[in-house]
């Protein structure tokens, strides 16, 4: 069956519609936010952290760690443009491109930075601003973190959730909810050393490159600007198409937040889309969860939320009945099979009358 829906929970891409509809429906306001000017970004850890990297700047580096209070330079090195970072027993160490040892070990909380106010720093040929934290793993690996202003973060958050073509109102829009989700969503990844990642388990974030006048306009002149709840930073969500209705927060997830009401909306026509996925392919995928009910034999929905939503999601295998509830349906399944769960399940016959190993959504 084709789905007519694609998921309010996909953040993707803000319309300033939803904004002004959240904002005359509840006591949201768009105030300034006065915290911590840097955040850390992961963009190498757990399964993508590197053995190896290389460090660059065209004039030169500096070396020095980062605290509360900010980044402290501990030693300038204007005469190398490039340093090879490698994790060795639980310390990061430095060289230079000739394989001179630079530094053994660059401390917990080391960092480079462009010896030159004003340069931007690269990460295996990729251009960000502000610095890069090294931190050494498990099996000698690196976490790569780039340590930037929060405002600077935005430059290069803004068009890869909006397209920097959008109206610039629009843009504004994207650049205060960016930033309101970054204050809200900062300790996401604290156990692992640093605020937020780069994909979309947070936001996408491709520093220098995905830059653009129009972005970077949008966010300095909303800088400092994010939505409040009741004087309080709001948890808020965006997406790129809600199929014509948002959802309640507690059919998404499980907790009710007063401001996060399924509304209709105008704004975002229904989008098509299907799927088909074989019943050895989705018994692989609840093996993975822990969920193994056996071989598979029937798939059906166990019913819908006020939006329409699927809210559980009955598979029945030779050996148990597993249930799927909300989130956890597309966390399962993928996000990129299952676009939304507002979905509807069908056969997938061949030839005659008999239904193949597989369901179609």
């Amino acid at each position: 069956m084709v789905n007519k829906y694609v998921s309010a929970g996909t953040k993707k891409l803000l319309l300033l519609f939803a904004i002004i509809i959240l904002v005359l429906a509840y006591p949201l306001q768009v105030e300034a936010f006065e915290g911590s000017d840097f955040i850390k970004v992961g963009l190498r850890y757990g399964n993508s952290a590197v053995k190896q990297c290389s460090i660059a700047s065209a004039g030169g580096l500096k070396l020095g760690t980062v605290s509360d209070e900010g980044f402290t330079e501990t030693l300038p090195l204007p005469a190398y443009s490039e340093l090879i970072a490698t994790a060795r027993d639980g310390y990061v160490e430095l060289r230079d491109s000739n394989g001179v040892l630079i530094s053994a070990d660059i401390g917990v909380n080391g960092c480079l930075m462009p010896y030159e106010d004003g340069d931007f720093i690269s990460f295996d040929g990729q251009r960000y601003r502000g610095g890069i934290m090294l931190k050494a793993g498990s099996g000698n690996t690196l976490t790569v973190i780039n340590y930037i202003p929060l405002e600077e973060y935005l430059y290069g958050v803004v068009h890869r959730e909006m397209n920097m073509q959008n109206p610039l109102e629009a843009l504004k829009a994207q650049a205060v909810a960016a930033r309101t989700f970054a204050v809200v969503s900062k300790d996401r990844h604290a156990s692992e050393g640093f605020n937020l990642c780069a994909t979309t388990h947070c936001q996408v974030y491709g520093g220098v490159k995905d830059e653009y006048p129009s972005t970077n306009r949008a966010v300095d002149e909303t800088r400092g600007e994010i939505i409040r709840y009741n004087g309080e930073a709001a948890e808020i969500y965006y997406h790129k198409n809600s199929g014509g209705h948002t959802q309640n927060s507690e059919d998404v997830w499980s907790a009710y937040a007063p401001h996060l009401r399924g509304i209709p909306d105008p704004y975002s026509p229904e989008y098509p889309w299907s799927a088909v996925i074989s019943f050895s392919s989705l018994q692989q995928k609840l093996i993975q969860a822990q969920l193994d009910p056996g071989p598979v034999e029937s798939v059906r929905t166990g019913g819908r939320d006020s939006s329409g939503a699927v809210s559980s999601l009955i598979i029945r295998g030779e050996d148990r009945e597993v249930q799927l509830t909300k989130s956890r349906i597309r966390a399962v399944l993928g996000s990129s099979l299952v676009r939304s769960r507002h979905f509807s399940i069908g056969d997938v016959y061949e030839g005659g009358s008999q239904p193949k190993s597989s369901v179609s959504l």
